[in-house]
């Protein structure tokens, strides 16, 4: 296991079989970076977990499969607090050099583009870690949830009419 560089040559540690395995701070992947509350400072403690193995198949196609973990403080989508949200995403994909080359890569291995035959390890990271991420981002504070989830039992709800079961989610606003 070797440490993760800044850009490496995708067919050459194919061919080789190499594995990087490294902790990463969010400062280190910009676009992640670009979603914490607070943004994060060059000395901050490792956030990412990653480990990428590479190797080749039969027909050549260069691979990259492995896992990246993650936590960041992030703001809720509901009330805007801050939380920290921590979460994961496999990486099995096959890396190619032009989107015609993409075009071409089995349906069951997501296509990773990187031109040049320079691929940006930390690039990817962010690709994942973003598709990765739920579409709305919710913290677990009973504050929050009492106030946007709807209620289990229907006599917890309060709209006036009795013995209705009927949610009002915008009963508040009057």
């Amino acid at each position: 296991m070797t440490a993760l560089p800044e850009e490496l040559d995708y067919r050459d540690v194919a061919e080789r079989g190499e594995v990087f395995e490294a902790r990463l701070a969010l400062a280190e992947v910009p676009r992640v970076a670009e979603l914490a509350c607070d943004p994060p400072a060059a000395g901050d403690p490792p956030a990412i977990h990653v480990r990428l193995q590479f190797f080749e198949d039969e027909q050549r196609w260069a691979h990259v499969s492995g896992r990246v973990e993650y936590a960041a403080l992030v703001a809720c989508d509901r009330c805007l607090a801050p939380f920290n949200h921590q979460g994961g995403a496999d990486i099995n994909s096959i890396i190619v050099a032009s989107d015609e080359q993409a075009a071409g890569v089995p349906r069951q291995f997501e296509p990773t583009i990187a031109e040049g035959g320079k691929l940006d390890p930390r690039s990817l990271i962010g690709d994942e870690i973003l598709l990765a991420l739920p579409q709305a981002l919710h913290c677990d504070r009973s504050e929050c949830r009492a106030n946007y989830e709807k209620p289990d039992k229907p006599d917890e709800i309060d709209d006036g009419a009795q013995g209705e079961d009927r949610w009002r989610p915008f009963a508040n606003l009057r």
